[in-house]
């Protein structure tokens, strides 16, 4: 569920889905995500050319109907896939939000999934707005399973899509309304107040391939005191991003 607070768009939300999912669209079929999860020894992912970091998304889609909860509105994300890496859904959502805002062309892509490259650093949403919708069994029901239970839970859906709306979706509004979760998160990747060169080269890769680079000077993260949303022109202000940041990182416990 993305807030549609993070991907603003002149003509509405409807416009702001059809861009993104031209974004979303990038990530379907088998890519290398090894930019997409921490790599070190011990973990499923310990370097570029691991053939563990191949995984196959079958959809990836923003094309649901805005859900807009005690005011706040939702983009209902569908992102379907055989498995996925350790945090590499947040790590997908964030870099479609950064495309998208930094108007840069897909091409992006081609340098996140590249394994000859030195490896990239991309910052992942939080993760109060991700939630497991259902699992899939179609190739178990055909296999084994094709003249008993039919394990799609067709007959479960509307009593789902109702739970989803009142209990997950107004948790989630909920924490949004209380701690602004989302322009925090986007005023700690747009400022400078943590690792200056954390981040760079995926802005790097954005600027190449025609995105915006900032309003002073051509740089990729304004000072602190005049941060400039590339979207919108306008500046955050009067805020300590990191330490709320990480306040609300302690504070919820999740992320």
């Amino acid at each position: 569920m993305l807030p549609v607070t993070a991907v603003p768009h002149k003509d509405g939300p409807k416009a702001a889905m059809e861009r993104l999912d031209g974004i979303l669209a990038c990530y379907l079929g088998t890519h290398n995500f090894h930019n997409f999860t921490s790599k070190s020894k011990g973990k499923k992912v310990q370097c570029s050319t691991d053939a563990s970091a191949l995984r196959f998304i079958t959809e990836m889609s923003s094309k649901e109907d805005l859900i807009t909860v005690n005011g706040v509105g939702f983009i209902p994300i569908k992102i379907d896939g055989q498995s996925f890496l350790f945090n590499q859904i947040r790590h997908m959502i964030a870099l479609a939000v950064l495309i998208y805002r930094s108007g840069a062309s897909n091409g992006v892509f081609d340098r996140v999934f590249s394994s000859k490259d030195p490896d990239i650093l991309f910052p992942m949403v939080p993760g109060e707005f991700l939630f497991l919708d259902k699992c899939h069994y179609r190739d178990y029901q055909k296999r084994v399973n094709q003249h008993d239970t039919d394990m799609s839970f067709k007959a479960g859906t509307a009593l789902r899509d109702g739970f989803v709306k009142d209990a997950i979706a107004a948790q989630m509004a909920k924490l949004e309304l209380r701690s602004e979760i989302m322009a925090t998160w986007l005023h700690w990747v747009y400022t400078s107040d943590k690792d200056i060169n954390s981040f760079l080269p995926i802005f790097d890769a954005m600027s190449a391939n025609g995105g915006a680079r900032g309003a002073q000077g051509g740089s990729h993260m304004p000072p602190l005191e005049i941060v400039i949303d590339p979207i919108t022109t306008a500046a955050f202000r009067n805020k300590t991003p990191y330490a709320k940041f990480n306040q609300l990182r302690h504070g919820f416990k999740l992320w």
